[in-house]
């Protein structure tokens, strides 16, 4: 669904030892895949918040595979950068911040009370799309990548479904498509 076609490409995994991470938030590639060496300059592209992490041992300036990684309600770029970290793929992630403040701490994409709720998925998903375009541009890349957990699950299918060709590979977790009917 609005994915390229085609098979993606798996990258291969590199020795335990090779293993290093960089982190920033960035608009441009990092200058290093030294973590001592990474800078943390503005990183919006129409406001949204993001961190890039390069993990595998991989450096950042190198063709990567990019996965783009959506939280879910409440949650943060920090809160699942967790879940990748030690990551043994040479792969660059990029996990964007929800546009709003959720009341008890992380983000969120969208009023999950509000009756127009399909229009700010569309809207966040816009957003997202945006994000993603800018980076392919100035980063290289081989394989682009979405996958999001409960709202981030929702905005993957979004993606995937109304950004045609911008995502080799959509995998949402725990989302569904939303209609404009709330």
């Amino acid at each position: 669904v609005g994915c390229k076609s085609g098979e993606a490409p798996v990258p291969e995994t590199p020795a335990a030892s090779a293993i290093a991470e960089t982190e920033t938030e960035r608009t441009e590639p990092a200058a290093s895949a030294d973590p001592e060496h990474a800078t943390e300059p503005d990183n919006e592209v129409e406001h949204l918040d993001y961190i890039e992490l390069t993990t595998g041992g991989a450096d950042s300036n190198t063709e990567l595979p990019m996965l783009v990684v959506i939280h879910g309600y409440g949650d943060s770029p920090e809160g699942i950068s967790g879940l990748y970290r030690g990551l043994q793929v040479p792969v660059r992630l990029i996990m964007p911040r929800g546009p709003l403040p959720h009341p008890r701490g992380g983000h969120s994409w969208y009023d999950i009370s509000s009756a127009d709720y399909a229009a700010q998925v569309e809207a966040s998903t816009d957003r997202v799309a945006e994000l993603v375009e800018a980076l392919a541009d100035t980063r290289p890349t081989s394989t682009t990548m979405v996958s999001g957990f409960s709202q981030g699950g929702i905005l993957s299918y979004e993606l995937a479904a109304h950004h045609d060709g911008l995502f080799d590979v959509a995998f949402p977790i725990a989302g569904k498509l939303p209609n404009s009917e709330g």
